[in-house]
């Protein structure tokens, strides 16, 4: 790996050298080190999924490399351990704090021995004011490969990324949203000394690639759960009851009566939904608020709705309306499988955990009034073009005990996967797993094509007009 030797001469590195690759995700880093036989390696990282890779890469090719799960805030070693420290990757800043970043610096500073050398790969901000490219990807190894999509939040502090993580042959593997501290140089040289620290590296490696999908910004705005409600209600579309607790909030009215699901108004992927999110009492609800804010942090909102106990639906639509687009057959989350106490609900636990009995849930073809079906795609098609989605996206429902259905969320870029909601659309309508993927890059270049189209027009039209003048 080229990057790997431009690392190692930066950092002079030996076979010597006690090395901590920090936020070392998989360990592509340390596992490429560990391969030219430097011997002291370690790596952390708080994704144990990630973690877990890694073990079992080094464990395939017999790699002494130690990994280990924590948080960079806190780490979990003894002072001068280590002579190298690598935050690779554009792993810094992703924290909600400036008070954060500075913890992590504290804490290298902490483990560093005298005289240690600490590597940061990051932007440099002001470049990335002016110039960040919204569209990059990279290799990670032979079989996967990321793709990132950017834009800058309000105040351009933050810069708003999605990253989604392909294997060649299973498709999406990780399709995730995430903010992260925009640096100056001054700026990061500033908290670098005051962390007591004296030398800065940066790089940038941003590259421009057409991508398919929703923009950063309709993902912001499908990220607060609570802001496509008010969209939702602002256009005359039904959703659950609902209220909003701020991080703040130590007591709260409850405006209807129970059973009520819990969830964390800010992220996707079903985070923080399990069968605890269902509360059918008040001590119930208390318990799923606190291990929500215990998980995802008390300076979070958290969305209290009321439980629907009617059909749980999903509708997907592939293209760009009004121009082209299809909508996919509604499915219903079937759960006749189930055990009678767990709750009806698609969360986590159906998603991400094999061994729950939620994994048995099957999506088959809704039957609905003619009706009913028609306000749902109807309804869909609007909040498609109102949130600015693109190219594709999932919208999820659920009937109230009348038959009356009401939006819960609204999933841009939804994952591909070939086992996913979207799939097992396009297989009861007809469309082959290539054949999605297909229409999905169809209808990206389409809208491409009619940006390219739309842009000549204009500056054939500015030629025209200094022509004139």
């Amino acid at each position: 790996m080229k990057e790997v030797d431009s690392f190692s001469e930066i950092l002079r590195l030996s076979p010597e050298d006690n090395i901590l690759d920090l936020c070392c995700g998989q360990g592509r880093h340390s596992l490429e080190l560990a391969r030219r036989e430097v011997n002291n390696l370690e790596g952390l990282d708080r994704s144990r999924h990630l973690i877990q890779k890694a073990k079992a890469q080094a464990k395939k090719e017999g790699l002494n490399v130690k990994f280990r799960e924590g948080d960079a805030r806190k780490l979990p070693y003894l002072p001068d351990t280590f002579d190298v420290v690598m935050l690779l990757g554009n792993s810094f800043g992703y924290f909600e704090t400036i008070q954060d970043d500075m913890r992590v610096l504290k804490e290298i500073f902490k483990v560093l021995k005298p005289w240690g050398r600490l590597l940061i790969d990051v932007a440099d901000g002001k470049y990335l004011r002016e110039n960040f490219q919204p569209r990059s990807w990279e290799w990670i190894d032979k079989k996967h490969f990321v793709c990132r999509e950017r834009s800058l939040s309000l105040d351009k502090q933050r810069l708003i990324s999605r990253e989604v993580v392909n294997h060649i042959e299973k498709g999406v593997i990780v399709d995730q949203f995430y903010g992260e501290r925009i640096y100056t140089q001054d700026s990061l040289c500033e908290v670098l000394k005051i962390a007591g620290f004296s030398d800065v590296t940066f790089y940038l490696d941003i590259l421009r690639i057409p991508y398919t999908g929703a923009s950063s910004q309709c993902l912001a705005y499908c990220y607060d759960k609570s802001l496509v409600r008010g969209i939702a209600k602002e256009m005359r579309i039904s959703v659950p009851e609902a209220f909003f607790i701020k991080p703040e909030d130590t007591t709260f009215d409850l405006p209807f009566d129970f059973p009520v699901i819990v969830k964390p108004n800010f992220g996707d992927s079903s985070l923080g939904i399990t069968q605890r999110s269902v509360a059918y009492g008040i001590e119930e609800l208390v318990n799923a608020i606190s291990e929500i804010r215990e998980k995802f942090g008390y300076d979070k909102p958290t969305l209290v709705e009321e439980f629907l106990s009617g059909k749980d639906l999903s509708i997907g639509i592939i293209g760009n309306p009004p121009e082209s687009y299809t909508p996919l057959p509604i499915t219903e989350e079937d759960y006749s499988g189930l055990p009678p106490e767990l709750p009806r609900i698609c969360g986590y636990e159906a998603k991400w955990l094999p061994e729950s009995p939620y994994w048995n849930i099957k999506s088959i073809p809704a039957q609905l009034p003619e009706d009913t079906e028609k306000v749902i795609v109807e309804c869909c098609l609007k909040l498609f073009e109102r949130l600015e989605c693109r190219d594709y996206c999932r919208f999820d429902w659920r009937m109230d005990s009348e038959g009356n259905p009401k939006l819960l969320e609204v999933n841009p870029n939804p994952g591909w996967c070939w086992d996913g909601h979207l799939a097992k659309m396009a297989k009861i309508a007809g469309i082959s797993y290539v054949e999605t993927l297909r229409r999905i890059l169809e209808a990206n270049e389409q809208r491409l094509k009619l940006l390219e189209e739309t842009e000549l027009e204009k500056n054939h039209l500015e030629e025209q007009k200094s022509f004139i003048l």
